[in-house]
């Protein structure tokens, strides 16, 4: 019997994440499928809410607005900062991504949209916010 996965479940599957165009922004297709247990920070929940029921064996694409994924994107989470703060950074450039250490000591990643003499600009929005894509996923084991 083959059971469903459930907050007390370890699993391992293979997912793609994609834009509704077709273009690839995140997979483990090439690589080790992923291990997780739901709730343990590995996937987004949006993600996770999309396993429940899942079956080994499963395989199935949700499409995902952004308000069903990771939100609106914010204008107000693009932030400038004093080029000074990233001396021990190197050389950065537009892409880049950068962890933040915000004030109550958590991780916060970054990316940087511009650089300026005097000035960084930073957008602290999660990179698929704003974004419709689809969650393929291909369930292969859990226990």
């Amino acid at each position: 019997m083959i059971e469903n996965i459930d907050q007390a479940q370890r699993f391992t599957l293979h997912y793609i994440l994609r834009f509704e165009d077709g273009t690839v922004v995140d997979s483990t297709q090439d690589d080790d499928p992923l291990c997780l247990r739901i709730g343990d920070g590995t996937l987004h929940p949006s993600l996770e809410r999309c396993l429940a029921g899942l079956t080994a064996g499963t395989c199935k694409t949700f499409r995902l607005t952004s308000e069903q994924g990771f939100g609106p994107y914010d204008p107000e989470m693009v932030q400038p900062m004093e080029r000074s703060e990233f001396a021990e950074q190197g050389m950065l450039e537009p892409g880049t991504m950068i962890a933040f250490q915000t004030p109550t000591g958590d991780t916060l990643p970054g990316c940087i949209l511009s650089i300026e003499e005097q000035r960084v600009l930073v957008d602290f929005n999660h990179p698929l916010a704003g974004r419709d894509f689809e969650f393929e996923v291909r369930i292969l084991s859990h226990d």
